[in-house]
């Protein structure tokens, strides 16, 4: 008989490690025993959620001719699931992603993830729990049963678990915050070959300054990282390359590293490509593909880059100059930006703009405004403009 699930939930009992791949034994002949083969490969090989998703919907798309109703698809796997637990996390991702459904269900997603986990009692299944209960994904939010469910996962070495440990430990989550811990588990996921674990592992030497060869430290776990696909951690390869502070300066590997990031539509990469085509480094000065990826990142929200497009418009570099959209641009950067390091560059675009009347109405008063917050933000020039307001120059 099986165990209430309230009663799993108090003493999490000890994982049964059990190799998924051995499922799959001979050749898989039907879509739903295919798409099972997709997702444990992926999960085993302990990939991001992301990019098993999407090797999910690139199966069901390639294969849509074959799948005559995804409702009957989903009726289907919900029948096989009933007895045969690989088909459980499945549809827990369809009800998740909305993947052959309707609309996303996290309810229904939580059920078969936990309807998984009674069944199987692995280190992904336990994973997997501890994450819905972590980010609240169909049931309540609990950062205590979130890390137990982790800390079981950790024990039996699964890397995305260990991670998920560490930041509990980190961010005080279901346990004491402790940093020693968040490091130790931290190396055992970087160790353990898993691409995010090996990011934040960099991460934290890139910031430890008490190390000596932090810096060095850190690109030894970005390369790792990037060299699996991971794309922060090629971005992060990138700076490495152009700010000498661990290797030597090459502009070209930098905007080698930039170019793969900003094509997986990573917007600080596309930031940092266009930049290098305004300056030139590492390439031949393009400011018309400078704008074009400055663009870019601005429609994926990046402030970085709607300040820049703005730049872009107001000095007529890579388009056509047009005080208006500069004006829009600047405006939304200073609105919504705070900490960012051109915020000053863009209070006092704010106020040349209401100073000289371009892109809106000429006023004083709010040229003042943005001046006097420009220099607070230690912005050299804006001082003699302000004093240009007072004079009537």
């Amino acid at each position: 008989m099986e165990q209430p699930f309230s009663a799993t939930l108090l003493s999490i009992p000890q994982l049964k490690l059990k190799n998924t791949s051995r499922i799959f034994l001979r050749k898989p002949k039907t879509i739903p025993e295919e798409l099972c083969k997709i997702f444990f490969t992926s999960l085993e090989s302990y990939e991001s959620e992301n990019k098993i998703v999407q090797h999910l919907r690139d199966f069901i798309s390639i294969n849509k001719k074959r799948i005559s109703s995804t409702d009957e698809f989903v009726e289907t796997i919900k029948r096989f699931a009933k007895t045969k637990y690989k088909y459980r996390p499945i549809l827990a991702i369809f009800y998740r992603y909305r993947i052959c459904v309707d609309e996303i269900n996290d309810v229904e997603a939580f059920y078969w993830y936990d309807m998984w986990n009674r069944a199987k009692q692995d280190s992904h299944s336990q994973n997997a729990l501890g994450v819905c209960y972590r980010d609240a994904i169909g049931t309540k939010q609990n950062f205590y049963l979130a890390f137990l469910y982790f800390q079981k996962a950790a024990e039996y070495r699964n890397p995305k678990a260990q991670l998920n440990l560490a930041n509990c430990y980190l961010n005080a989550q279901g346990t004491l915050l402790d940093l020693s811990k968040y490091l130790c588990w931290c190396e055992k996921s970087a160790k353990s070959g898993y691409s995010e674990g090996q990011f934040q592992y960099a991460n934290f030497h890139r910031d430890d300054l008490s190390t000596p060869n932090h810096y060095t430290k850190a690109f030894h776990w970005y390369e790792k990282a990037a060299k699996q696909g991971h794309i922060k951690a090629t971005v992060q390869l990138g700076i490495c390359y152009s700010s000498n502070l661990c290797v030597e300066i090459n502009h070209e590997k930098a905007l080698a590293c930039y170019k793969i990031s900003a094509a997986s539509h990573d917007s600080e990469a596309q930031v940092l490509l266009a930049k290098a085509y305004n300056s030139g480094n590492g390439t031949l000065r393009d400011v018309k593909s400078a704008f074009e990826w400055y663009r870019k990142a601005a429609d994926a929200g990046n402030l970085t880059g709607i300040y820049n497009v703005g730049h872009c418009y107001h000095t007529g570099a890579g388009t056509r100059r047009d005080v208006n959209e500069a004006f829009r641009c600047f405006r939304k950067s200073v609105e919504e930006g705070e900490k960012e390091e051109w915020i000053a560059f863009a209070q006092y675009a704010m106020g040349n703009c209401f100073h000289y009347g371009w892109g809106t109405k000429k006023d004083l008063h709010l040229a003042a405004k943005w001046y006097r917050l420009a220099i607070d933000n230690g912005n050299k020039y804006a001082s003699k403009q302000l004093w240009f307001v007072f004079t009537g120059r």
